[in-house]
């Protein structure tokens, strides 16, 4: 078994354990056994068929992250979106050029509406908190 394989077998459990659980608290719904390993076993041969069409395509990825110049810092920012209370809270780090946190803070939006005026929101405030 090669490794992604193995990673794969070991994640998708918990992953499905992990969102199913989310599920039964948010809405209240909760899956059967069967459905939970149908969906695990299904999944799992998704993900065999597409890494074995893919593997021989893929590059090597390069680095996602780019520092800034040494006078310069990079903002990473995010929204977490709640649909049933309809709330936002944002994360915001801080870089300098060595990759170094040079600060972080979690802000709560508070009503926001919809996801795409979070990540909105999130930006605004990662501008704000740069400064």
């Amino acid at each position: 078994m090669n490794n992604i394989k193995v990673c794969a077998t070991i994640a998708v459990p918990i992953w499905v354990t992990w969102y199913n659980r989310n599920r039964l608290y948010h809405e209240g719904k909760k899956g059967t056994v069967q459905e939970v390993m149908g969906f695990i076993k299904a999944y799992l041969r998704e993900l065999e068929q597409v890494n074995s069409l893919t593997e021989t395509r893929i590059k090597p990825r390069e680095d996602f992250w780019r520092p800034p110049k040494a006078e310069q810092v990079k903002a990473n920012f995010d929204a977490a979106f709640s649909q049933q209370d309809m709330t936002a809270t944002v994360g915001i780090f801080i870089r300098n050029h060595e990759s170094l946190v040079m600060g972080a803070c979690t802000y709560p939006l508070g009503k926001t509406g919809d996801p795409i005026t979070a990540e909105a929101n999130a930006c605004l405030q990662a501008v704000i908190f740069r400064e």
